[in-house]
């Protein structure tokens, strides 16, 4: 048995082509009729009007099938590539300045045309900043239910804030 459409040799269990992928269609065996009972008596039969004949339509040739051209990765960019332990600990140094590391890190958080890496690093550092803030106001906030004594809180605030903004004595 071939296939229809490319004729390849197809095997009997065959359900698809598999050249081409065309499912196989298998010719319909007909059952063998039965003898029917001679008639003791007979009448000639009316001729049946010959079928006209109708000429097989011309096989296509199949169109030859073209494989798609392999899909190439992109060559990674200047964007793509890994930090290196020394790009990491540096960028770490840098944002670690008080108050001036601020700057480096919102600029490598949200520039465009910085490494994601970086970016990343950057992002997950502002992150970090800002849960300790949200955990910082918490405890102050428990420190002020837990202590009922407005004095004793006022002292408290009072002499952090002074050792914020005073300059030590040399």
């Amino acid at each position: 048995m071939n296939c229809p459409i490319c004729g390849n040799v197809l095997n009997e269990n065959d359900k698809f082509c598999i050249n081409c992928g065309t499912p196989v269609v298998k010719p319909e065996t007909a059952p063998a009729p039965e003898p029917e009972p001679t008639p003791v008596f007979e009448e000639p039969a009316p001729m049946p009007e010959p079928d006209p004949v109708i000429a097989p339509e011309p096989v296509k040739e199949p169109e030859p099938i073209i494989a798609p051209e392999p899909v190439t990765a992109p060559a990674p960019s200047k964007l793509d590539k890994p930090l290196t332990t020394w790009g990491y600990l540096w960028r770490m140094f840098i944002f670690a300045l008080p108050i001036l590391g601020l700057i480096p890190l919102f600029v490598c958080a949200f520039a465009q045309g910085i490494n994601k890496n970086s970016k990343g690093l950057s992002r997950a550092i502002l992150i970090g900043l800002l849960v300790v803030l949200v955990l910082a106001i918490a405890g102050v906030i428990a420190l002020l239910c837990i202590v009922r004594d407005p004095a004793i809180v006022k002292d408290y605030l009072k002499g952090i804030f002074d050792s914020i903004t005073t300059l030590p004595k040399n």
